[in-house]
């Protein structure tokens, strides 16, 4: 923790690295200046609630404004593989900055979420506080319980907080692409190519162009597989109706979801529904003859 006007450089070669920008007191509010040198150098003013993860390795300066201070998680690598390997099943912005950075070696640097005045974090952050000052035989334990409660809570909410990365164009066209994929994917039952030019600062255009070469396909059409195979799901898994499931993957017409549906998968939903819960029965079927 580093409180009042501060500057420093930090290269850690073992942990990543979360820091959450807040004054002292009981109510956490502040801000600092955050300077970002691994590749495209960023300058990026953090206010209270920011909460920035970082690579291991990754060279940066912060200077915290007066009467503010700046919470620094470090979690070893071990430490992450043992503890909170769980979030690596899943998918979002987060676990696939946890993933190129630890695992595939490639330098995303950063990750950026605004999580403003949610109290959870606060009282998260000063909880860990608490612990801190406390040291004794419980505290690291409790530690990496309440880090694990709030990765869970930034995992569910990525695409609500979600305000930037470290992701370089010109350094690694590729990973960049993986943080927009990654969006698209969290946001895909309303997602525009307005809403992705505002969040990743490039033009609609250069989106597209991106988009299609990484996937081969273009941003319209990777939208649709989104929403379909999110479909597919509720089909086999819920007993949403048609209409449900339509208002949940951002279909605006049952009519079109049903053709788009058939075309890809030779079946309308309710056929393919039905053809499944057919499967099912004869499987369950089986089971039972063969326990007899």
């Amino acid at each position: 923790m580093i409180s009042g006007c501060c500057a420093g450089s930090i290269l850690n070669r073992q942990a990543i690295n979360c820091l959450l920008y807040t004054p002292t007191g009981w109510r956490l509010r502040g801000s600092a200046l955050f300077q970002f040198m691994g590749g495209e150098y960023r300058e990026l003013r953090l206010t209270s609630g920011d909460v920035c993860f970082l690579a291991p390795e990754a060279p940066h300066n912060f200077m915290a404004d007066p009467d503010s201070l700046v919470i620094s998680v470090m979690i070893r690598k071990t430490t992450f593989d043992s503890v909170f390997s769980f979030l690596m099943k899943r998918d979002s912005l987060l676990t696939a900055f946890f993933r190129e950075n630890l695992y595939k070696k490639q330098a995303m640097g950063f990750l950026i979420f605004s999580t403003g005045t949610s109290w959870q974090v606060q009282r998260w952050m000063q909880m860990l506080l608490g612990e801190a000052r406390c040291r004794d035989l419980c505290s690291n334990g409790n530690s990496i319980c309440i880090t694990a409660l709030f990765f869970n809570y930034l995992h569910r909410h990525c695409q609500k907080y979600y305000t930037g990365s470290g992701a370089s164009t010109a350094e690694n066209p590729e990973l960049c692409c993986l943080v927009l994929l990654e969006y698209i994917r969290q946001n895909y039952a309303s997602v525009s190519l307005a809403e992705l030019s505002r969040t990743f600062h490039y033009s609609p255009s250069f989106l597209s162009k991106m988009i299609h070469r990484q996937t081969g396909i273009s941003f319209g059409e990777f939208v649709q597989k989104q929403k379909l195979e999110h479909g597919e799901t509720l089909l086999k898994t819920t007993g949403y109706t048609l209409q449900e499931i339509c208002e949940i993957i951002g279909y605006d017409s049952c009519a079109h979801f049903s053709r788009t549906f058939k075309k890809r998968y030779g079946l309308s939903p309710s056929e393919f529904r039905k053809q499944r819960q057919k499967t099912a029965d004869a499987s369950s079927e089986t089971r039972i003859l063969r326990y007899r």
